[in-house]
């Protein structure tokens, strides 16, 4: 795994997004200038089907989106990605990222080996109206345009990956539960392969827990 900064590389600190993400692969040198398409497909599902679970117990209800890129496209000797996903609370409590889990992984081709894990965790109770998630410049370029909360946590992180070479030509449409608090939200993504070129990513989209 190497180091590798989609972007400009901001300053990690107090409330800012993240620096840079990571990448892995067979040897090529991606290179820190390896940007991403900024204009292609970059519609977006704005946070109005975030849901709420209600509590017979009086407690808050659980209410959070999430915000991530959808459309991704690697090339073979880029086998893995993070940095790209952000939870936002859009509760009245603090949200407890500690239940934070991947609870289902799902794609439409069982040829191929795609995975998609809990790569950090955090302890912190994310305030009503926050974000959290460490974020890739590259990835926040496009997030900017359906995340408008303050990001109070840069810990939480997950990562997308092929645990073996993935064809060139492969579109592969995946599907990932994520649950927190036992709310569940449900990502769909499009993951494509070219035999030239960068890490491209697409298409941020934010979608809400789902009851």
């Amino acid at each position: 795994m190497r180091e590798f900064c989609l972007g400009i590389v901001l300053a990690s600190c107090g409330l800012g997004w993240a620096g840079c993400g990571s990448v892995e692969n067979t040897g090529r040198d991606a290179g820190a200038d390896s940007g991403h398409d900024a204009g292609a497909d970059s519609g977006h599902d704005a946070g109005t089907d975030s849901a709420m679970v209600p509590d017979d117990s009086g407690a808050p209800a659980v209410s959070y989106d999430i915000a991530y890129i959808s459309k991704l496209t690697f090339t073979p000797d880029i086998r893995a990605v993070h940095q790209f996903v952000v939870v936002v609370n859009r509760g009245s409590a603090a949200l407890p990222l500690s239940t934070v889990a991947v609870k289902d992984v799902g794609d439409d081709n069982p040829g191929v080996d795609w995975a998609f894990t809990s790569l950090v965790g955090s302890a912190v109770m994310l305030k009503p109206g926050r974000a959290a998630g460490r974020v890739s410049p590259a990835a926040k370029d496009e997030l900017d345009t359906v995340v408008t909360e303050p990001l109070d946590d840069q810990l939480l992180d997950f990562e997308m990956r092929f645990p073996s070479p993935p064809p060139v030509g492969l579109v592969l449409l995946g599907q990932v539960v994520i649950t927190i608090s036992g709310v569940d939200a449900t990502l769909v993504f499009t993951v494509q392969v070219t035999d030239t070129g960068d890490l491209v990513l697409e298409n941020p989209k934010r979608i809400g827990a789902q009851l």
